[in-house]
């Protein structure tokens, strides 16, 4: 599991979930990561990341605001500046594909960036509001929130063939929350299943596109920051202090 700490010591942690092992990733980059915020981690181990500013620092322009890549000696490469946002607030998120290829959004565009050449290049899709979250499986789909923000009212789901950007399916839903920012979104790696939380809710939902129905996997103890999944439908949750397993069944351990 690779988390992200953009906040305090702004660096890339690996946590081995057997051993509980906690490892620091990147050997002096230069420059300095300013803020390492979205991850995704290809078949190869190498990971990636979108290196903006610290809590907002990127708003304001004095972050790197660029994609980074560690390979699994821990070396790292800068692969282009990223296109500004529109919004106040950059809702960067960043994803690899069974392929290598990288996927990133701002609030109302997909890119694709070839991991050879680092070429980016635009996806055509059109929304009704504004994508927040992204993820892609395995088969060839990427999968995106558009909404209004901040709301848990009148937001969708998408699964996208990513080949030509048509929409194969779209789910519209109406979610309960105590706080109405969206927070993170995880698909199993065939694309059966989406998980998704509100940021800072306790509350883990699991998005089923063969019968779309939307249910409650899991309601923790702690609210919840980021989700990650494997192979086995596992899924993991991390919340300020903690990281919780929840198995298939909805079952759920702290296991760090």
């Amino acid at each position: 599991m690779y988390i992200t700490d953009n906040s305090i010591n702004l660096t890339v942690y690996k946590f081995n979930i057997a051993s509980k092992n906690v490892e620091n990733l990147g050997i002096s980059p230069n420059p300095p990561f300013s803020g390492p915020k979205d991850i995704a981690v290809d078949f190869k181990g190498n990971v990636y990341i979108y290196d903006g500013g610290a809590i907002g620092g990127d708003i304001f322009g004095n972050g790197n605001d660029m994609f980074r890549k560690i390979d699994k000696d821990g070396n790292v490469t800068d692969f282009g500046k990223l296109i500004k946002p529109n919004d106040i607030i950059p809702p960067i998120m960043i994803r690899v594909d069974a392929k290598g290829n990288v996927y990133a959004i701002d609030s109302n565009s997909l890119y694709m960036i070839n991991p050879t050449t680092y070429i980016a290049k635009q996806i055509p899709i059109e929304f009704k509001y504004n994508t927040y979250l992204m993820d892609v499986d395995n088969a060839g789909h990427v999968y995106l929130t558009d909404c209004i923000y901040p709301s848990s009212d009148n937001f969708s789901f998408y699964k996208i063939n990513i080949s030509n950007g048509e929409t194969i399916k779209k789910i519209e839903t109406k979610l309960p929350s105590d706080n109405s920012i969206l927070g993170e979104m995880k698909v199993d790696t065939l694309g059966e299943n989406l998980y998704f939380s509100f940021y800072e809710d306790n509350i883990v939902y699991k998005v089923n596109f063969n019968s779309l129905e939307i249910n409650t996997l899991a309601t923790l103890n702690d609210s919840i920051n980021s989700l990650s999944t494997d192979e086995n439908k596992n899924v993991y949750a991390s919340s300020h202090s903690y990281i919780y397993k929840i198995d298939p069944s909805g079952n759920w351990k702290k296991i760090y």
